[in-house]
């Protein structure tokens, strides 16, 4: 059986979603960074996470390896839930805006 998106056409990432990620990257071995989110994107911690929680969608052409894909799922879903009481859900993008 095939993956629900395997007959999808990934959609591309913007310079501004790769720098997300990468910063993403860079930071989640060391909490985050979120002291440099704000500075460095104009976006509060929660809105950031967000964010990058949508670059990883599967139809997302984030070029990542599976691994780092599911440990930055998992840390942002972690901060959301654990530092911002917003968690990952369907409803979390329009919590995070009013952040």
């Amino acid at each position: 059986m095939t993956a629900p998106y395997s007959k999808l056409q990934s959609e591309p990432l913007s310079g501004y979603e790769r720098e997300l990620l990468a910063f993403s990257v860079r930071w989640e071995p060391y909490g985050g960074g979120d002291e440099f989110i704000f500075p460095h994107f104009g976006i509060g911690p929660a809105l950031f996470y967000r964010r990058v929680l949508d670059a990883l969608r599967p139809v997302r052409d984030h070029q990542l390896s599976p691994d780092e894909q599911k440990r930055l799922l998992d840390f942002c879903i972690r901060k959301l839930d654990a530092q911002y009481g917003i968690g990952g859900g369907a409803d979390c993008l329009v919590q995070c805006e009013k952040q």
